[in-house]
C-alpha cells in the first residue's frame, strides 16, 4: 500500500494532466452530491406541498359536512322551538278551560297623596280627597308615619309598606324650578 501512496504522489506531482483529471473528477463529484442533495430537499418539499393540497382538495368536503352539521342543528332547534311553542299554547288552553268564565278582575286603585300640613306640631295628609292622620286608616292601609316629603303606610293584609309622594303635574314641577332659582 506504501508504494502505491509513493506512485500516486510521484504521479500527481510530475504529470500535469493527471492533477487536472484528478480535480475535475473531485468536482464532478461534489457537483453530483450537492445535485442529489438539491433533488431530496425539492422532493421533501414537493411532499409537503403535496399534503398541503390534499387537504385544499379536502376543504369543499369538509365545508359541505360543516353545513350539513349546522343545517341539521338549526332544524333540531326550530323542532324544539315548535315543540315549545305548542306546549304552550296547550297550557294557555288548560289555563282558559280552568277559568270560570264569571271571574271579574277587580283593578286596585292605589291612593294619591294630594297634601300634607302640619298644625301645631300635628301632622295630617290629604289623600283622595279626604283628611287623615296618623293612625288611622286608608282602605286596607294604615297611616304609620308623616312628614312633609312622603307618607308611610302599612299594608294591614301583607306587612307590606308602602311610600306615597308627590305626584307633580309638568306646571308644577316649572314653578318650583322657578322658585329655586
Amino acid at each position: 500500500m506504501k508504494s502505491f501512496y509513493k506512485k500516486f504522489l510521484r504521479y500527481f506531482n510530475i504529470e500535469l494532466n493527471f492533477r487536472i483529471s484528478l480535480l475535475l473528477i473531485v468536482l464532478l463529484s461534489l457537483i453530483i452530491y450537492l445535485e442529489k442533495r438539491i433533488l431530496y430537499e425539492k422532493e421533501q418539499e414537493g411532499a409537503h406541498v403535496r399534503e398541503a393540497m390534499k387537504l385544499v382538495h379536502q376543504i369543499p368536503f369538509m365545508q359541505a359536512a360543516i353545513d350539513a352539521r349546522q343545517k341539521a342543528y338549526m332544524e333540531k332547534v326550530k323542532r324544539q322551538e315548535e315543540e315549545y311553542r305548542r306546549q304552550e299554547e296547550d297550557r294557555r288552553k288548560e289555563e282558559l278551560q280552568v277559568m270560570p268564565e264569571s271571574t271579574e278582575i277587580q283593578e286596585v286603585k292605589e291612593p294619591l297623596l294630594q297634601g300634607v300640613s302640619i298644625r301645631e306640631d300635628v301632622p295630617s295628609v290629604l289623600i283622595d280627597g279626604v283628611i287623615y292622620e296618623k293612625g288611622q286608616k286608608v282602605d286596607h292601609y294604615l297611616i304609620v308615619d308623616i312628614n312633609v316629603q312622603e307618607v308611610i303606610l302599612e299594608d294591614e293584609n301583607t306587612g307590606e309598606i308602602k311610600k306615597l309622594f308627590f305626584k307633580l303635574d309638568e306646571l308644577m314641577k316649572k314653578e318650583l324650578m322657578k322658585q329655586e332659582q
